[in-house]
């Protein structure tokens, strides 16, 4: 019944022990950019154009982040299959 669940669980524990290094090296990234009161630049195609939607977005976020929210490469773009074509240009 919690297959499902104890599966995300062991990946979880899989990222947090092989990415440990690379997430507080970015931790450290955004707060020095915070402190230092400098611009934050994300973007993100398709799916994960909803991070950078998370980020800027958010009720009481950052001033520092500026989002890039590329036309043709967020999810309210019809025919769904658009995204997908654009992220494959060159």
């Amino acid at each position: 019944m919690f297959d499902y669940i104890n599966g995300i669980r062991k990946l979880l524990d899989q990222v947090e022990k092989e990415e440990r290094r690379a997430i507080d090296a970015a931790v450290d990234v955004f707060t020095a950019a915070v402190e230092t009161k400098q611009s934050i630049f994300v973007f993100g195609a398709g799916h994960a154009g909803l991070l950078t939607q998370e980020l800027y977005y958010r009720a009481g976020g950052l001033m520092t982040i500026n989002p890039i929210f590329g036309e043709g490469l967020m999810l309210d773009v019809e025919p769904i299959t658009h995204t997908s074509q654009m992220e494959r240009l060159v």
